[in-house]
């Protein structure tokens, strides 16, 4: 509850996260199925354990971070930091029942909504 509260209805409250979440929706809807483990990851990797640079330092952004103290921690301070690359996203593993020992950093939101949305609408129909 305190995930879907502090983490997801937060974040939804701005349009670009709510549009972002809709169009993953398509695009699992227009993909292959062996295309949606990749929607996922890029989901989990941006929406649930998003980060971004802002004002030169790394900040949580996705709500699997924002709605636990101890994942905003270890994601910050102890995680590698990789660059956001939707390709290595789309293929990187994950496990939602550990602490994330890596996660992207997006250099902006502005440029983790952009890249994301044009990653996601390039699902044919």
């Amino acid at each position: 509850m305190i995930h879907e509260l502090v983490g997801h209805a937060a974040t939804l409250a701005d349009p670009r996260v709510a549009a972002l979440n809709r169009r993953f929706g398509r695009a699992a809807l227009r993909a292959s199925e062996a295309a949606l483990p990749a929607i996922e990851r890029v989901y989990w990797f941006t929406l649930e354990f998003g980060l971004v640079r802002e004002a030169g330092e790394v900040r949580a952004f996705g709500a699997g971070l924002l709605s636990s103290v101890e994942e905003i921690e270890h994601a910050v301070l102890h995680t590698e930091h990789r660059a956001f690359d939707l390709d290595a996203i789309a293929a990187t593993e994950y496990s939602p029942a550990d602490l994330q020992p890596q996660l992207f950093v997006a250099p902006g939101l502005e440029d983790m909504f952009n890249k994301t949305s044009a990653w996601l609408d390039g699902f044919a129909g």
